[in-house]
């Protein structure tokens, strides 16, 4: 991935520890902006420096599309990223784009490297659902942000599934639904949200319609740019889900 343009540019091996080195294009990640809440889009404005998206809109818009880039040319130099998440994406504040960090997990396509399955899932907020089953405590009742809240007793282990784009494609819109919807930038809510989702079957559209509250969750933005329709053609079941 050295000349690959979703990433920073990689510069070398230093050091008698072997140390890889990447240009430094920033330091602030959608997750630190994701953490500002109401003020998501001015903390990733000033980070990208450059970009000139006016509107929260706008600026919604220009990620999403940005990060969809870069996990596709990804794709294209036949890797799998395996954990896309808000942590995992950079700001990078001399390019103006999202571009992802932390490819030590990524499955090569050309070698077999973590191809096996043996790791299957990171993050289960935002892992694809084929990559991990229930082992125990089954799922939880619907609750958190959107009603009473209970722990999530469930035990989960990875399902053992062989890597496929699509793991990365599902992240991709479980990311962009976080950074959309303003109730859900915490990490706790989008969280609560995850398993409520997993509740209803892993349908996003039966969670919007059957399960979140009327007016505690503000839909214009994802609505307004037509997201939504991608949001839930990216998480939806792996047979019919969208590629990057």
């Amino acid at each position: 991935l050295k000349k690959c343009p979703g990433v920073a540019t990689f510069m070398g091996e230093c050091g008698v520890g072997m140390y890889l080195v990447w240009e430094n294009v920033g330091a602030t990640s959608l997750e630190m902006c994701l953490e500002r809440g109401d003020a998501a889009f001015d903390y990733a404005r000033l980070a990208l420096r450059s970009c000139e998206m006016t509107s929260d809109k706008d600026l919604y818009s220009y990620i999403s599309k940005s990060l969809a880039q870069s996990i596709s040319s990804v794709h294209e130099n036949e890797f799998i990223h395996r954990d896309v998440k808000p942590a995992n994406v950079l700001l990078n504040e001399k390019a103006s784009k999202a571009v992802l960090c932390d490819l030590g997990a990524c499955a090569d396509m050309q070698t077999g490297r973590n191809m096996d399955g043996s790791e299957a899932i990171f993050d289960p907020v935002y892992g694809a659902p084929e990559q991990f089953r229930v082992v125990s405590g089954g799922f939880p009742s619907i609750s958190g942000l959107f009603g009473k809240k209970k722990e999530d007793s469930r035990e989960l282990e990875a399902s053992g599934a062989i890597p496929t784009t699509l793991f990365d494609a599902y992240s991709l819109g479980i990311t962009l639904l976080r950074l959309g919807v303003p109730s859900l930038r915490s990490a706790s809510a989008m969280a609560q949200a995850r398993r409520d989702i997993d509740a209803c079957g892993g349908d996003v559209e039966v969670w919007r319609r059957e399960v979140c509250v009327p007016g505690v969750n503000d839909w214009s933005m994802v609505d307004a740019t037509g997201a939504w329709t991608t949001i839930c053609r990216l998480t939806a079941d792996a047979d019919h889900r969208w590629s990057i």
